[in-house]
């Protein structure tokens, strides 16, 4: 029974100096901001209140350069999702039909297919070239913006929009089987035409919107970093005008305010006995 009453005893104990030492170290932590603001007049906060102020306009200036920099990126990823759509993808298809359709018994269809796809594998590779286009655009804006105004802009990897093309290739290698002599013949089908123009183009949308859709990803996450730090730099800059601020308007109560976080300080650790001496469990028990 001892034992156990001992236990209970060191876990109070520990629990109590936890709270002491986190308690303790707020207010080493609100007296060493206090003492740092002691002696600073109030002609030196007003000059720091200013600077703040300066520094806030100045960053400002970004804004322009943001909203240009949104405007190209925006018109760049627009031409690059144009080979990408469904509208485009669509063209290609009915193309091919009318190349089939335009051979003697349909016996074009594998050539016509096949052309089809390498079209394809080119609006693919096209994507990939506007990719690089707005890197590379991406690039010199956010070496400017961090150089000129404390950014930490980073580029993200690009989309990985080759493996499309892979995924195409595949898809041509399935279909293809199907426009041998038989099949071109019963291409001449209205019925089986239509059935295979519907399956080819339910595989080819799959890959072109999972393509845009990586591309539109990949461009959020670029851009959404700028935001990001865009917030944060006026929310930091908020923060040390208001800091400031209630600085100038408590001078006169600083000295009050160290005095009470001194006597805080003294009383925590018989305040903190006093509530362990209270919770020690009793050893009558035994």
């Amino acid at each position: 029974m001892q034992q156990a009453v001992d236990d209970a005893a060191r876990q109070v104990e520990t629990r109590v100096a936890r709270r002491l030492g986190d308690a303790r170290r707020q207010l080493a932590e609100q007296m060493l901001e206090l003492r740092g603001v002691r002696g600073k007049s109030s002609a030196k906060v007003r000059l720091m209140i200013q600077r703040v102020v300066e520094e806030t306009a100045e960053f400002e200036r970004c804004t322009t350069r943001l909203q240009a920099l949104r405007a190209v990126h925006g018109r760049m990823l627009k031409d690059a999702l144009v080979g990408l759509s469904s509208d485009r993808l669509r063209e290609e298809v009915e193309r091919m039909q009318a190349e089939m359709h335009a051979s003697l018994l349909n016996l074009g269809a594998k050539k016509a297919f096949i052309g089809m796809c390498m079209r394809l594998r080119d609006l693919l590779a096209a994507a990939l070239g506007h990719v690089d286009e707005i890197r590379e655009m991406l690039a010199a804006s956010f070496g400017k913006l961090n150089a000129e105004f404390g950014f930490a802009l980073a580029l993200p990897k690009g989309p990985e929009i080759a493996r499309f093309s892979e995924e195409l290739t595949l898809i041509q290698r399935n279909y293809v089987q199907y426009l041998g002599l038989t099949q071109a013949l019963r291409l001449s089908q209205p019925k089986f035409t239509e059935q295979f123009r519907r399956m080819l183009v339910s595989k080819l949308r799959v890959v072109f919107e999972n393509a845009s859709g990586e591309l539109e990803q990949w461009s959020k996450g670029a851009s959404a970093q700028v935001d990001s730090q865009l917030r944060e730099r006026r929310r930091s800059f908020r923060r040390r005008h208001e800091a400031l601020e209630r600085i100038q308007n408590a001078a006169g109560e600083l000295e009050q305010r160290i005095g009470e976080v001194e006597m805080q300080d003294q009383r925590l650790p018989r305040r903190c006995a006093s509530r362990t001496r209270r919770r020690m469990p009793s050893t009558s028990i035994c």
